[in-house]
């Protein structure tokens, strides 16, 4: 007896909703609250955020349906850019452009709806989320970028150590 390797686009979609939704549902809505004393602000907090979290979840859904491997993330990024993989999440829904250029002829068993908009809104947010970072938190954006900095002479020297 063995397992079917076999999920639906819906599986794969719940899977990424559900670990978006799972790690903060408990925290974040008094946060929010806090933060915007108006309830439609706060609806439309939770309305932005959800509309995120399925267009990275429909992003995903098609880079795990191409490369159906263990280690999630680190698998596209590592196979879009190369071993030493970028360390931006949003890099991630970039691959997708990649992959239907670099490889128009890979078996695609789902592919994201509402190509292109979905992974472009889910970058765009990515984006967003960086830059606010910049301005909320500028010492610590600085030193993330600082560290990602480092890492640029470092995936020269492998590449050329090829």
């Amino acid at each position: 007896m063995s397992l079917k390797k076999k999920l639906t686009a819906f599986d794969l979609t719940m899977i990424a909703i559900g670990s978006t939704i799972g790690s903060g549902i408990f925290f974040t809505p008094s946060l929010i609250a806090k933060s915007l004393n108006d309830p439609l602000l706060i609806l439309f907090a939770w309305l932005v955020g959800g509309l995120m979290a399925l267009s990275g979840a429909l992003t995903f859904s098609e880079l795990g349906s191409m490369f159906p491997e263990a280690g999630g993330v680190y698998v596209y990024l590592n196979k879009a850019y190369g071993e030493l993989a970028f360390n931006f999440f949003s890099m991630t829904a970039v691959s997708i452009f990649i992959f239907r250029r670099k490889l128009p002829q890979i078996e695609r068993p789902y592919s994201t709806f509402g190509y292109p908009v979905t992974p472009l809104f889910f970058i765009a947010m990515a984006v967003w989320f960086v830059v606010n970072t910049l301005i909320e938190k500028p010492q610590q954006a600085w030193a993330g970028l600082l560290f990602l900095g480092i890492g640029i002479p470092v995936y020269y020297f492998w590449k050329r150590k090829k």
